[in-house]
């Protein structure tokens, strides 16, 4: 087996996966392309394990079409990174090509540019993410169907704009779920905007209850991120599906702030010190984060006094609001990732202990559970919270051992 440092970039695709093999040197050692089924993703670690020893490998889109193949290499031990996906990266002379991305990943692999490990998606943060997507669409659908009501409703015979152009929002939509169609030209009007009235309401109160939904798995799993000033559930919710059910895979709050975006990037030149806008960074979670400073400088007295103290060192609206999300970003990596944000929630149980006492496999006790085999890991070894959960796998495990030892009574 070969003895040089090896590191590895994956360029991932929905059929195809390309992968790039380089040493110490950046020289190629390999390349080939593998699919995506389970044939191929054994190929393509049969492929890497004959190569030698490695310090990394780099997968693009981990959370999208490099899941499978990410969590693959994980479990074969494989120090699997996140890379910089494509769009990200300077522009590259030598042309777009999957072999040239392959080697992009790798070549940033080599340079030490992947300090964060994959997301992993088995627990709260999966159950969010779905959520939020689902909302989302659900508030897109119903903003859609408003807009056109408003816009039909300019084009309408003087009778109907007269009788509900006063109304606006959801009074405008309730008015005309209630209409009644009259029997004359205006019939095919009236039941088109009632139609496109009861679609909203169905939206709006879809988009209720997912955020409904939202509110009961943040309740559960992250209360306390809750309790910061200016963070409501939809805001919550989306930091907590960016961040992952592994958020000990930022170990700084620096880390984190590049990742959502909100890391000032320096701008200083001769005898002006400042800081730009970075363009970077996850930008749903830039929004999130946008939103919580906004709710914060108009309510919150604290950011109020905040911002009047960094405006008075000449700092402008803008760099303050900067230095604020800056801050955010600090509260919530002390609240999510921060290892010993533990110690105020309730104590984990020794769930693994009391697993193995019992002789349970990981993976009968997933079955068991209706969970998947990551996330029952992840819950034992602390890297995750979710107390529903876990007082749920904690009374199955004590019923067991309670009606193991009632089997041994003679």
């Amino acid at each position: 087996m070969d003895e040089r440092k090896l590191f590895a970039g994956i360029d991932t695709h929905k059929d195809i996966h390309a992968l790039c093999v380089i040493d110490e040197r950046a020289d190629v050692v390999f390349e080939g392309s593998f699919a995506t089924d389970a044939n191929g993703l054994k190929a393509l670690g049969d492929a890497l394990g004959g190569l030698g020893s490695f310090e990394c490998v780099a997968i693009e889109g981990t959370n999208s079409y490099g899941y499978g193949v990410a969590h693959y290499l994980q479990e074969l031990g494989y120090p699997v990174r996140e890379a910089l996906r494509p769009g990200a990266r300077p522009y590259s002379p030598e042309g777009k090509t999957d072999a040239i991305d392959a080697y992009s990943a790798a070549y940033t692999a080599f340079l030490g540019k992947c300090p964060r490990g994959t997301k992993a998606m088995a627990g709260p943060a999966q159950r969010l993410s779905f959520l939020v997507e689902a909302r989302d669409c659900a508030v897109k659908e119903a903003t859609a169907i408003s807009n056109t009501v408003k816009g039909l409703l300019v084009r309408s015979p003087q009778a109907i704009r007269q009788r509900y152009g006063g109304l606006d929002g959801q009074s405008l939509m309730e008015a005309l779920c209630r209409a009644r169609a009259p029997k004359d030209d205006n019939f095919e009007i009236i039941i088109s905007l009632k139609s496109l009235a009861k679609r909203w309401r169905l939206a709006s109160e879809e988009a209720r209850e997912l955020a409904d939904a939202m509110a009961s798995v943040l309740n559960a799993c992250y209360a306390d991120l809750l309790s910061l000033p200016g963070v409501g559930v939809q805001t919550a919710a989306v930091l907590v599906a960016r961040i992952g059910d592994n958020p000990t895979r930022f170990a700084t709050d620096a880390q984190l702030a590049q990742c959502f975006g909100v890391a000032p990037i320096p701008a200083s030149t001769g005898r002006t010190d400042r800081h730009r806008l970075n363009r970077g960074g996850d930008r749903r979670a830039n929004s999130a984060i946008h939103i919580i400073a906004v709710n914060r400088m108009r309510r919150d007295k604290t950011t109020q006094s905040y911002i009047a103290k960094r405006t008075s060192q000449g700092k402008t609206k803008a760099e303050a609001m900067r230095c604020l999300k800056r801050y955010i970003v600090r509260e919530i990596f002390n609240v999510v990732c921060n290892p010993k944000r533990g110690a105020a929630a309730t104590s984990l149980p020794p769930l693994r202990k009391c697993r193995n006492d019992l002789e349970i496999t990981l993976s009968e006790a997933a079955k068991a559970l209706g969970a998947t085999t990551p996330f029952l890991s992840l819950l034992e070894r602390s890297k995750t919270r979710d107390l529903a959960f876990e007082g749920r796998y904690w009374r199955w495990l004590q019923d067991l051992k309670a009606s193991e030892n009632g089997s041994q009574i003679p």
